[in-house]
């Protein structure tokens, strides 16, 4: 989901570094 991939890379500026692309949760 686009939106989805927005949203976690949103977070991933954040901070959120184990997130990556294709590694939903």
């Amino acid at each position: 989901d686009l939106l989805f991939i927005l949203a976690r890379t949103a977070n991933v500026a954040e901070g959120d570094v184990l997130w990556v692309p294709g590694g939903e949760r």
